[in-house]
């Protein structure tokens, strides 16, 4: 079996962690399981290392919080350490994991916070719950982050999945903006409609990552995991996608594969929809603002994804997790800045729905009055998923491969490198095994 580098290099560094988590755990380490932490005092001076991933309106938005933090706890200094990729931010963390230090409070997404809580390398914040509130947060928004009925993690926000859809382009291409019931027959020929009659434009900015697992759900209602944290798509469900894919090649609702694969994984303003060279992309709802932002006065919308089923497919996901380091020597200051982030008006104000619509119940009450039309638009898409779609299964230990493994199979099957059925057994027998090795 053939594996990307990306593959190669986050199990070798996640096997790192592992290895230093059994290393740190007989040497009883210096942070917040019990170890040898300071008690919090207003008094000490206290630095605090932060890293999360995001552009740079994020950063400038984050470092706004910082600072009114930091005003209200004069003996706290944040050092801040963004990433612009979120693979950037995770081979460092598995760096410091490794070390027994580093970094104090981070951002997790996908499957992270349980594979890196089972390894012993989150705080518990039970334990530091007296200095961050828990209480907001229900059980659909934290699954993510418990392992073994233990909370590693709180959401920034929820988002999900839709599809975005440029109108103007679809108007210039004179072809009309389908109903809100349509199938995925429909769809593949609206694409290739799009790309037959515009001059600088196809049908679809295809992102695998992001709609395979709705996709599956509308199949099986679960989509790509059970409860149980196995698999719960099927051999055929998987093939029906890439099938689905191939239609779409074939009429050309797509770029060329090899256009596919160069925009796998690029920011919004950099992508073929972003730059007005697609006119659909699946995209979570959070990323309205930036699609719409780049593509200037075109009409833009989002809406339920295409299906055959009655199921939408769509459930409301936790965009990311701050979660933190197991090995802090700073665990009540750490859960202070969380709590601050998370659960203060003030820090609501500034960072409004830019990691996910807040899932704290007081803070959407602050935020909702202050959205734009596009992220008001974007909440009124969250509300009605919430009504429509369904509760997922938490990503398991050992399915943060997922995307880049769809991915390169995705390239292997457009390419002609492989069948649909050799790609989705290779696919099966790698999510497999993935899977057991996180157990």
């Amino acid at each position: 079996m053939r594996f990307t580098s990306v593959s190669v290099k986050r199990r070798a560094a996640f096997a790192t962690v592992l290895s230093g988590a059994l290393v740190l755990s007989a040497c009883g380490g210096g942070g917040g399981n019990g170890t040898a932490a300071e008690e919090y005092d207003e008094d000490r001076e206290i630095e605090l290392t932060v890293a999360w991933w995001g552009n740079d309106e994020r950063a400038q938005l984050t470092s706004e919080v910082f600072d009114i933090f930091e005003e209200r706890h004069p003996n706290i200094t944040i050092q801040s350490q963004p990433t612009g990729d979120p693979e950037d931010l995770f081979d460092r963390l598995s760096t410091d994991f490794a070390a027994g230090g580093g970094t104090d409070l981070f951002t997790l997404g996908g499957a992270m916070p349980q594979e890196y809580g089972g390894a012993g390398m989150l705080l518990d914040l039970e334990e530091v719950s007296e200095h961050v509130d828990l209480d907001p947060y229900e059980d659909f928004m934290v699954t993510n982050a418990v392992v073994d009925d233990t909370l590693y993690g709180l959401p920034t926000g929820g988002n999900a999945i839709g599809l975005l859809i440029n109108e103007t382009i679809f108007e210039e291409a004179g072809v009309e903006v389908p109903d809100e019931d349509w199938g995925w027959d429909e769809f593949v020929e609206a694409a290739g409609e799009i790309s037959a009659n515009h001059d600088d434009a196809l049908g679809l900015d295809l992102r695998i990552q992001d709609i395979i697992s709705t996709y599956t759900a509308q199949l099986n209602d679960l989509g790509l995991y059970n409860w149980d944290g196995e698999l719960a798509v099927t051999e055929e469900e998987l093939a029906s996608w890439y099938e689905l894919e191939l239609d779409l090649v074939e009429n050309d609702g797509v770029p060329d594969p090899s256009v596919v694969v160069e925009y796998h994984n690029v920011t919004p303003d950099q992508s073929l929809f972003g730059t007005r060279q697609a006119a659909m992309v699946f995209s979570y709802s959070n990323q309205m603002t930036p699609y719409t932002q780049a593509l200037g006065d075109d009409e833009v919308s989002m809406r339920l994804p295409p299906t055959e089923t009655d199921n939408p497919g769509v459930a409301v996901l936790p965009s990311q997790f701050w979660s933190i380091n197991a090995n802090t020597e700073e665990p009540q200051a750490a859960a202070m800045l969380l709590d601050f982030i998370l659960n203060d008006e003030e820090a609501a104000e500034i960072l409004q729905d830019d990691r996910g619509l807040p899932f704290n119940p007081e803070m959407l009450e602050v935020v909702e009055p202050l959205l734009d039309p596009i992220n008001s638009e974007a909440a009124a898409y969250i509300q009605e998923v919430l009504e429509q779609g369904v509760v997922a299964p938490p990503q398991p230990a050992g399915g943060a491969e997922m995307n880049a493994l769809s991915q390169r199979i995705e390239s292997d099957i457009l390419f002609g490198n492989s069948t649909v059925d050799e790609g989705v057994q290779e696919w099966m027998d790698y999510m497999e095994n993935a899977l057991e090795q996180g157990e």
